[in-house]
């Protein structure tokens, strides 16, 4: 009985992972920026997102990305 519980749980989790796995790009690098836009913080967290993104284009542009 614990032995078919424990294919039962194995098979579910096969079954499963694909959920989790990304569908990005293999050429193409995510970098996720978890930033303050609302809320007591917001003042200084949009001057970070937005300096931030600024500088990832800026690295994009001059040195053709970050494995340029």
């Amino acid at each position: 009985m614990n032995l078919r519980k424990l294919t039962g749980a194995a098979v579910a989790a096969a079954l499963a992972l694909p959920m989790f796995v990304s569908g990005a790009n293999a050429y193409e690098l995510v970098i996720p920026s978890m930033d303050y836009r609302t809320g007591p913080f917001a003042p200084n967290g949009i001057v970070f997102a937005n300096g931030w993104s600024d500088y990832l284009t800026l690295l994009n542009e001059r040195d053709g990305g970050i494995n340029g």
